[in-house]
C-alpha cells in the first residue's frame, strides 16, 4: 500500500490563472511529503515505498515480478538494487514510471515521461516525519513459507491497519534467505487477499551496476525537463512583485509574473514555506520547505495546455490600494464548497483577495507593489531542493 503524504499549499495566483489551473495546482500539493527521517524502519519504509526490506544490507539483484487478474497482466515490475539504492520500473496500463528509491532515509526520486514530451512529471518525496496513526509498522516473520521466483520465503507481517484492537488489513510479503521481497499480497480482516499479489518471476543475484540504480544527474535536471524558455510575446504584461498580508496573520504571500510564469510563495507563521509556479502551456512546479529549512516535497508537472475559464466580472465598486485602482472578478465561479475573489488591476495585478470556505472568511491585502524586471529563476522553487544531499542523502 503505497501512502503519499500531503501538504498544504495555499493558492493566490492572479488574473484568472487560479481558476484556469485550480486543479492542476491540487495535483501538484497532493504530492508533498514531510521531511525525511534520518533511518526508516522495514516497515515503515515499505508503507511509503512498498519496497520491504528486512536488513538494510544486502546483495545486489535484479527481480521481475508480476501481477494478473484472470490471465490479463496488470502490473510488471522490474526492481534493480545496488547499496542504498534500489531502481523500481513500473509498467502499468500502458506507461511506464522509473522510480529511484534510497532505502535508509525512504526519499524518492520518480520521472513519468511516459506519455511522451506533452506530459510527464520530475518528483522527489520523503515519507512523514512521524508514523502514520492507525497504521502499526512493526514487522514480524511468520512461520509460514511459500515459493516464488523460484525462491523458498519466509512470510512476514510487514505492517498492519489498527482501529479499536481489530486489524483491519496486513501487508505481507514472502522474504528469500538473503532478504530478497519475491512476492507481496495484503489481506483483509477475514484473511481474503485485498487487490492482486505481485508475485517474481525472475530472479538474477549478480553485481548490478551504480550507474543503473542511483539518480542520474539528467534526472535532475530541471532546465533540460522544462525545455527553452520562449521569450515574452509582443504585448504581453510586464513583470511584477506582490506582497499580501491578512490582517492580524503573520503569513505573507508574494505574487510575481514573468513572461508565461505567475508564481505564489507563501512563508507561514512557523516559517515553513509553501512555492507554486505555472507557466501558461500547463507546466507547474511546487515544493514545500519545512520549519528547519530542509525540503519536504518538490514536484514538477508537465500537461496539457489549459483551456481559458470566461472572467466573472462581479458588481462591486472598483478598490483603491496602494494607490492603484482595481476590479473585482470571481476567480472561483463555478465551486460549490469554496469561493474566492479577487481585486485585479488593468493589467492583472492582484491587489485583494477575499476567500470563502465552510462559512469562514479571509481577506488579504497587497502591503507592496513592484513593477521590477524579474528572471525565470525568480519565480521557481530555489535549485538547491533538487540536491539529494539537502534531503538527508549522504552516500
Amino acid at each position: 500500500m503505497l501512502r503519499h503524504a500531503f501538504s498544504h499549499l495555499t493558492d493566490h495566483r492572479p488574473a484568472g490563472r487560479a481558476s484556469l489551473r485550480l486543479a492542476t495546482a491540487l495535483v501538484a500539493v497532493c504530492l508533498g511529503a514531510a521531511a525525511p527521517a534520518a533511518t526508516l524502519s522495514p516497515g515503515r519504509l515499505a508503507g511509503f515505498t512498498d519496497q520491504f526490506t528486512p536488513r538494510p544490507k544486502g546483495p545486489d539483484y535484479e527481480l521481475r515480478m508480476a501481477a494478473y487478474r484472470g490471465e490479463t497482466l496488470r502490473t510488471e515490475l522490474v526492481i534493480r538494487r545496488h547499496g542504498d539504492w534500489t531502481r523500481v520500473e513500473r509498467r502499468e496500463g500502458g506507461g511506464l514510471r522509473v522510480q529511484r528509491i534510497h532505502g535508509p532515509t525512504g526519499v524518492i526520486v520518480e520521472r513519468d515521461d511516459s506519455a511522451g514530451a506533452a506530459t510527464g512529471s520530475l518528483s522527489i518525496r520523503a515519507p512523514d516525519g512521524a508514523p502514520s496513526p492507525g497504521i502499526d509498522y512493526e514487522s514480524r516473520k511468520t512461520k509460514r513459507k511459500w515459493k516464488a521466483a523460484g525462491q523458498k520465503c519466509d512470510i512476514w507481517e510487514v505492517y498492519r491497519g489498527a482501529d479499536q484492537g481489530y486489524t483491519t488489513f496486513t501487508r505481507l510479503g514472502c522474504i528469500t534467505r538473503d532478504g530478497i521481497e519475491v512476492a507481496r499480497w495484503t489481506t483483509g480482516r477475514t484473511g481474503a487477499d485485498l487487490g492482486e499479489r505481485m508475485t517474481g518471476f525472475y530472479l538474477w543475484r549478480g553485481k548490478v551496476p551504480e550507474a543503473d540504480v542511483r539518480p542520474p544527474a539528467a534526472a535532475l535536471d530541471l532546465p533540460g525537463w522544462l525545455g527553452a524558455e520562449k521569450a515574452p510575446a509582443a504585448g504581453a504584461p510586464a513583470d511584477y512583485e506582490v506582497v499580501l498580508k491578512a490582517a492580524g496573520v503573520a503569513d505573507t504571500v508574494t505574487i510575481r509574473r514573468h513572461g508565461a510564469w505567475t508564481s505564489t510563495e507563501t512563508a507561514n507563521a512557523d516559517g515553513s514555506r509553501d512555492l507554486f509556479s505555472d507557466r501558461d502551456d500547463g507546466v507547474t512546479v511546487s515544493a514545500r520547505i519545512g520549519v528547519s529549512g530542509a525540503p519536504e516535497s518538490y514536484t514538477a508537472r508537465r500537461g496539457p495546455k489549459p483551456t481559458a475559464a470566461p472572467e466573472v466580472r462581479l458588481p462591486q465598486p472598483a478598490q483603491t490600494v496602494l494607490g492603484l485602482t482595481c476590479e473585482w472578478f470571481d476567480a472561483m465561479p463555478y465551486a460549490a464548497d469554496a469561493g474566492r475573489h479577487e481585486c485585479r488591476t488593468a493589467d492583472g495585478i492582484v491587489l485583494v483577495i477575499r476567500k470563502f470556505s465552510r462559512g469562514e472568511a479571509e481577506t488579504l491585502t497587497a502591503t507592496t507593489v513592484s513593477r521590477r524586471p524579474l528572471a525565470t529563476a525568480d519565480l521557481l522553487p530555489p535549485s538547491w531542493l533538487l540536491d539529494l544531499t539537502r534531503w538527508g542523502v549522504t552516500d
